[in-house]
């Protein structure tokens, strides 16, 4: 049985993967002057199922899914969405929530944007 922690880990994971299939899916969409940024970001955080396993990477979960052909993210990305998620998680709790209201989440988002990756709003 898995624990609580490991579930977690699997999660952010699968997550991860989903990302990944959100970026192809902006890249597709996306002005011509970010493709190629969208390109770079899969060839570079993308990795295969033997790779994954070989780093010991959580990705129990990606692995149960397979058949809906999921990403499985390298180290480095999983470690990037992993402290985003950490972010969210000590930012939203109860309290921050009551005194801050839902918009919290909004503002999180855009810092990161901004801060991370710069201005997301330029790929729409």
């Amino acid at each position: 049985m898995r624990s609580i922690e490991q579930l977690h880990k699997e999660t952010i994971y699968y997550i991860a993967g989903a990302v990944m299939r959100s970026i192809e899916k902006l890249k597709d969409v996306s002005k011509d002057v970010y493709v190629k940024a969208l390109k770079d970001i899969l060839l570079n955080a993308v990795t295969n199922k033997s790779n994954a396993q070989n780093a010991a990477l959580p990705s129990a979960k990606v692995e149960e899914k397979e058949k809906f052909d999921l990403y499985y993210p390298n180290e480095k990305f999983y470690a990037l969405v992993l402290k985003i998620e950490s972010v969210f998680h000590q930012l939203l709790s109860t309290s921050n929530l009551a005194h801050y209201g839902t918009t919290l989440v909004a503002d999180i988002t855009h810092a990161l944007s901004k801060g991370i990756m710069g201005d997301m709003d330029a790929f729409f």
